[in-house]
């Protein structure tokens, strides 16, 4: 039974990768994968999914009830950051002061500074994803370095 539920953790995992590859809701494609895994763990279906006692309702309330104002308010201040400028305005002052070879420094610098400012590191992708549409071809850096770049940024000293 257990190689079984394996196959369906992997197949639910294929599942969520299928459907954000090809832009299907990510709720759905959620309570897909969650029905895979109750059906190949043996469980039952309906009462996983639906049910007041249900595994995957009561992990989506708890994981909603207490992200949501964190993730709220993030996307709030990275807005704002954005729409001021202030998350340009900052780049563009250190680039004008270091020079474009420091450029990647500077962009896990700024980064950093705005997740140390209290944008939450999740948010931070859409914050600084402007940013890098339009300082890494001026550099001359590849687009397909950006994931890593950002986590860099945010998600390596700046979660700890």
């Amino acid at each position: 039974m257990i190689v079984v539920s394996v196959i369906g953790i992997i197949l639910a995992f294929a599942v969520l990768i299928f459907a954000a590859y090809k832009k299907i809701s990510m709720f759905l494609a959620a309570v897909l994968a969650a029905a895979i895994v109750a059906l190949f763990g043996g469980l039952d279906v309906a009462a996983s999914l639906v049910g007041a006692d249900g595994p995957f309702l009561i992990g989506m309330k708890d994981f909603v009830g207490s992200w949501l104002v964190i993730f709220a308010l993030g996307a709030l201040l990275g807005a704002l950051y954005d729409k001021s400028g202030a998350t340009w305005r900052i780049s563009s002052t250190l680039i004008n002061k270091a020079g474009t070879q420091w450029t990647l420094l500077i962009y896990v610098l700024v980064g950093a500074l705005l997740v140390y400012g209290g944008i939450q590191v999740t948010v931070m992708i859409f914050v600084l994803l402007p940013f890098a549409k339009i300082l890494f071809p001026k550099a001359g850096i590849p687009w397909y370095l950006f994931p890593g770049i950002t986590g860099l940024a945010i998600a390596t000293f700046a979660m700890g």
